[in-house]
């Protein structure tokens, strides 16, 4: 029995960059006894919690294999087409996660979950600033909305189908007087009688913004066009992929989200990516605008990635990472055609599906690459 199983990979197996990162970052739903993933070469080293049976190993190595059919078989015809990019030298940053933590602007709570101050938070609260004012100067209309949603919404709308992996669901003692005083009066903390003792869940953690506001315009019929200018926590299990802030358990987004015409939607969408284009060119932002898909994980889910690319339904804005020598998705543009707004029941006045489309904001992994590119978020 052994700690660390090295599993070969033949040589026409998780070639390009995009598919091997996939391949880590999904190595860690495979199984709970996987600590850390990396490949080298043509080996791929699992590195496990604890000494692994045989009968396990062989059932790790098929699912193993099936994880990376599962990859090919979406990346193979994909890849990323960078749009624009400014190339400008950025300034080289030196160890930016580690001057946070030391300098007391972060503090981790739990694994992918932290509290901000300091110059982190003064930028955050300028960012969250600026993209408001945006909003109403554009006369985007203002939704607020808590980080939690009927579970039936996301199997509905096929969020469950295409990110199971990332669905954080909620329950509570179940409603009986003797388990609730049974919990009460733990004296060490066990998980384990807890976990017997819950309710089954009715609620999850939303993942995303904008599924609030297709649940408020669940079965509507819209007379006109409309944006929405919406801010919330979001919440997304990552397992073992937490390491700076390009993964977070609970972050923070603000989104605009557009409904109408198919004109109106990408319109919005165009309009908004040259805008913001300009923004990051003038404050001399090192970043780049690319084609991306989602992190689909089932079956189902990862045929989609194909789809999104061919049609180019997603791109993403990049910023530069200095210390890290790599890129990080800090903005999102969805194009979802009538896809949610037909599961939603959301029509026009003729009772035909509109058009939706979103923009999204992750605040965290802004703040921390201009923080890293030595920038600071000033007042605009």
């Amino acid at each position: 029995m052994s700690k660390k199983l090295i599993l070969k990979l033949s040589k026409n197996q998780l070639i390009s960059s995009e598919s091997k990162k996939a391949f880590i970052e999904k190595s860690y739903y495979l199984s709970k006894l996987i600590e850390k993933c990396s490949i080298k070469q043509f080996n791929i080293f699992f590195f496990l919690n604890q000494k692994i049976k045989y009968q396990d190993k062989i059932k790790l190595k098929k699912q193993t294999q099936k994880l990376i059919l599962r990859i090919e078989s979406s990346y193979k015809e994909i890849e990323t087409v960078v749009l624009y990019e400014n190339k400008i030298k950025a300034q080289k940053g030196k160890k930016t996660f580690q001057k946070l933590k030391k300098s007391k602007q972060i503090k981790q709570i739990s694994p992918g979950i932290y509290t901000i101050q300091g110059v982190f938070l003064k930028n955050f609260e300028q960012l969250d600033y600026f993209l408001d004012k945006y909003a109403k100067i554009e006369r985007y209309k203002n939704i607020a909305a808590h980080n939690i949603l009927p579970i039936q919404s996301l199997f509905a709308n096929g969020y469950l189908s295409n990110f199971a992996h990332h669905a954080i669901l909620c329950s509570h003692v179940e409603r009986n007087i003797i388990s609730i005083d049974q919990i009460s009066n733990l004296k060490l903390l066990d998980k384990n009688f807890i976990k017997k003792k819950l309710n089954h869940p009715d609620l999850i953690l939303s993942p995303t913004v904008c599924y609030h506001c297709f649940e408020t315009l669940k079965k509507k019929k819209i007379n006109k066009n409309i944006i929405f200018n919406i801010k919330a926590s979001c919440n997304r299990y990552e397992s073992k992929n937490f390491r700076t802030f390009e993964r977070l358990q609970s972050f923070t987004m603000r989104e605009y989200v557009a409904f109408g015409t198919k004109k109106f939607t990408d319109i919005f969408l165009k309009k908004n990516l040259n805008y913001f284009k300009k923004i990051f060119i003038n404050l001399n932002v090192k970043f780049r605008i690319v084609s991306a898909s989602d992190s689909f994980f089932s079956d189902q889910g990862m045929k989609k990635i194909l789809y999104q690319n061919i049609n180019s339904l997603k791109q993403e804005f990049q910023f530069w990472l200095p210390d890290e020598k790599k890129w990080l998705a800090v903005g999102s543009f969805n194009n979802h055609l009538q896809s949610l707004t037909s599961k939603y029941n959301i029509t026009n006045t003729h009772k035909k599906n509109i058009y939706s489309a979103c923009i999204g904001w992750g605040y965290e992994r802004f703040i921390y690459s201009f923080l890293a590119q030595g920038l600071l978020f000033k007042k605009m």
